[in-house]
Protein backbone atom coordinates (compact mmCIF):
# COMPACT_ATOMS: atom_id res chain seq x y z
CA UNK A 1 0.00 0.00 0.00
CA UNK A 2 1.54 3.27 -1.14
CA UNK A 3 0.51 6.20 1.00
CA UNK A 4 1.88 9.68 1.51
CA UNK A 5 1.37 11.81 4.67
CA UNK A 6 0.94 14.99 2.62
CA UNK A 7 -1.72 13.37 0.44
CA UNK A 8 -3.45 12.02 3.55
CA UNK A 9 -3.57 15.55 5.00
CA UNK A 10 -4.92 17.05 1.79
CA UNK A 11 -7.68 14.45 1.55
CA UNK A 12 -8.55 15.04 5.20
CA UNK A 13 -8.68 18.81 4.64
CA UNK A 14 -10.92 18.29 1.61
CA UNK A 15 -13.26 16.16 3.71
CA UNK A 16 -13.47 18.80 6.43
CA UNK A 17 -14.00 21.55 3.84
CA UNK A 18 -16.88 19.70 2.20
CA UNK A 19 -14.95 19.31 -1.05
CA UNK A 20 -15.17 15.53 -1.05
CA UNK A 21 -17.83 12.95 -1.77
CA UNK A 22 -17.29 9.38 -0.65
CA UNK A 23 -18.90 6.05 -1.28
CA UNK A 24 -19.77 4.38 -4.53
CA UNK A 25 -23.38 5.56 -4.78
CA UNK A 26 -22.63 9.17 -3.86
CA UNK A 27 -19.78 9.33 -6.35
CA UNK A 28 -22.07 7.96 -9.07
CA UNK A 29 -24.58 10.71 -8.28
CA UNK A 30 -21.94 13.48 -8.39
CA UNK A 31 -19.81 12.38 -11.37
CA UNK A 32 -20.19 15.72 -13.14
CA UNK A 33 -18.77 17.68 -10.22
CA UNK A 34 -15.85 15.34 -9.40
CA UNK A 35 -12.43 16.63 -10.43
CA UNK A 36 -10.33 13.71 -9.15
CA UNK A 37 -11.49 10.17 -8.42
CA UNK A 38 -9.60 8.13 -5.84
CA UNK A 39 -10.12 4.36 -5.77
CA UNK A 40 -8.96 2.01 -3.02
CA UNK A 41 -6.45 -0.53 -4.25
CA UNK A 42 -8.52 -3.35 -2.72
CA UNK A 43 -11.85 -2.08 -4.05
CA UNK A 44 -12.37 -4.73 -6.71
CA UNK A 45 -12.26 -4.64 -10.48
CA UNK A 46 -16.01 -4.07 -10.93
CA UNK A 47 -15.79 -0.54 -9.55
CA UNK A 48 -12.71 0.19 -11.60
CA UNK A 49 -14.43 -0.99 -14.78
CA UNK A 50 -17.60 1.00 -14.06
CA UNK A 51 -15.88 4.27 -13.21
CA UNK A 52 -13.44 3.77 -16.10
CA UNK A 53 -16.42 3.68 -18.47
CA UNK A 54 -18.48 6.55 -17.08
CA UNK A 55 -15.85 8.93 -15.65
CA UNK A 56 -13.45 10.62 -18.05
CA UNK A 57 -11.38 12.63 -15.55
CA UNK A 58 -8.22 11.62 -13.68
CA UNK A 59 -8.36 8.45 -11.58
CA UNK A 60 -5.79 7.38 -9.01
CA UNK A 61 -5.43 4.22 -6.89
CA UNK A 62 -4.45 5.18 -3.38
CA UNK A 63 -4.28 3.14 -0.19
CA UNK A 64 -6.84 0.56 0.80
CA UNK A 65 -10.46 0.97 1.89
CA UNK A 66 -9.59 1.10 5.60
CA UNK A 67 -6.99 3.80 5.00
CA UNK A 68 -9.36 5.93 2.89
CA UNK A 69 -12.03 5.66 5.55
CA UNK A 70 -9.62 6.59 8.31
CA UNK A 71 -8.24 9.72 6.64
CA UNK A 72 -11.75 10.99 5.78
CA UNK A 73 -13.09 10.25 9.27
CA UNK A 74 -15.67 7.75 8.02
CA UNK A 75 -16.16 4.02 7.77
CA UNK A 76 -14.10 2.12 5.15
CA UNK A 77 -14.59 3.61 1.68
CA UNK A 78 -13.63 2.23 -1.72
CA UNK A 79 -14.30 5.38 -3.77
CA UNK A 80 -13.65 9.05 -3.00
CA UNK A 81 -14.32 11.97 -5.31
CA UNK A 82 -12.65 15.37 -4.89
CA UNK A 83 -15.00 18.12 -6.09
CA UNK A 84 -12.78 21.19 -5.67
CA UNK A 85 -10.32 22.10 -8.44
CA UNK A 86 -7.64 23.38 -6.05
CA UNK A 87 -7.74 20.35 -3.79
CA UNK A 88 -7.67 18.05 -6.83
CA UNK A 89 -4.65 19.88 -8.23
CA UNK A 90 -2.80 19.78 -4.89
CA UNK A 91 -3.49 16.07 -4.42
CA UNK A 92 -2.32 15.29 -7.95
CA UNK A 93 0.87 17.28 -7.32
CA UNK A 94 1.51 15.43 -4.04
CA UNK A 95 1.17 12.16 -5.96
CA UNK A 96 3.48 13.43 -8.74
CA UNK A 97 0.75 13.26 -11.36
CA UNK A 98 0.67 15.62 -14.31
CA UNK A 99 -1.90 18.38 -13.84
Amino acid sequence: MNTNPKTDSLIGFAARAGALVSGEGTCRDHLRSIRLLILASDGGCGREEYFGRVYTGPVVHYGDRLHLGRITGKSPRTVIGITDDRFAKSIKESLNMKT
